[in-house]
């Protein structure tokens, strides 16, 4: 992979930690051209290592502070550029934009040390992804109120169902790889033992990969695509009220249903079970956030 390829760095939840290698590898056998410094090469190595989301497999491996915009630098070169919306969506993502932040536009570019221009265009593709809400020439968080939120959990639960359904079929068909199965086993596991430990941040990044992992069996690129932009609006919206959550053997017990129908290739059995989960869930939010607001 040469540096002109990478135009578009893709630092966001659906790349990971291998691919993280990848490029960092095409880093050391590339040939930057005379305006592109080792001094640059190497910064964006470790910017590349910093900023990438963790593999869902590296979750224990892992301790890595939220993103923040120092942390997330913009290198230009002469045929590179590592995106300012990659890097303003890593830093959103990354829980390094609190609730109750405005962020102005001139205080990005100041400190990304790039033009306005980028940085208003990155805003707005963010604000169309429903991550912030613009507010003069800055924004903030788009919190999502409480009924948004039943909103998207009722919408997740018929897609992410769906593919449950395509994805034990395909099972059911010897599409899938025994040790595809046996992964989502060890996410499943994974997830339980960082929530009972109380390492929720951790836990919410784990349980997101292996929604996601069972997502991607059915093989649909749309129904991923949408899903990931949900996940990202309820991982914003949810996560200043992280706490040991109640359910954890119930969301255990729902994961080993949902795992158990997939490995029979039940297709309706694992629709079933992923809609009862998701819906579950939304209901132990909103009551979460019910009694937050009593307090």
């Amino acid at each position: 992979m040469g540096h002109q390829t990478l135009t578009r760095m893709a630092v966001t939840d659906s790349v990971y930690a291998d691919n993280t290698e990848d490029l960092i590898a095409s880093l050391d056998q590339g040939h930057p051209s005379e305006s592109q410094s080792a001094d640059s090469t190497d910064t964006l190595r470790s910017l590349i290592s910093a900023a990438a989301p963790m593999s869902p497999t590296r979750h224990q491996d892992t301790h890595r502070p939220p993103a923040t915009l120092d942390a997330i630098k913009v290198i230009v070169c002469n045929n590179f550029r590592m995106t300012v919306y990659d890097s303003l969506r890593a830093m959103v993502m990354r829980g390094g934009l609190r609730e109750d932040d405005r962020i102005a536009e001139s205080q990005l570019a100041e400190q990304l040390g790039v033009s306005r221009t980028p940085v208003r265009e990155a805003l707005q593709r963010l604000e169309s992804d429903g991550l912030v809400n613009a507010q003069g020439r800055g924004v903030r968080l788009r919190m999502l109120s409480t009924n948004e939120l039943t909103q998207v959990y009722v919408a997740r639960a018929g897609l992410e169902g769906w593919a449950a359904f395509l994805a034990a079929q395909r099972v059911a068909s010897g599409e899938v790889a025994p040790a595809r199965l046996a992964s989502l086993e060890t996410l499943a596991a994974e997830t339980h033992e960082l929530t009972v430990s109380g390492e929720l941040t951790r836990a919410v990044e784990a349980n997101r990969a292996l929604h996601e992992a069972v997502a991607a069996i059915a093989d649909n690129t749309v129904v991923s695509a949408a899903l990931e932009r949900w996940w990202d609006q309820i991982i914003i919206s949810t996560r200043h009220s992280l706490q040991a959550p109640e359910r954890a053997q119930t969301v255990h017990a729902e994961h080993t249903a949902i795992l158990s129908a997939l490995r029979n290739g039940d297709a309706p059995a694992a629709r079933a079970a992923v809609e009862a989960h998701a819906l579950g869930t939304r209901d132990a939010v909103n009551e979460t956030r019910t009694k937050l607001r009593s307090t």
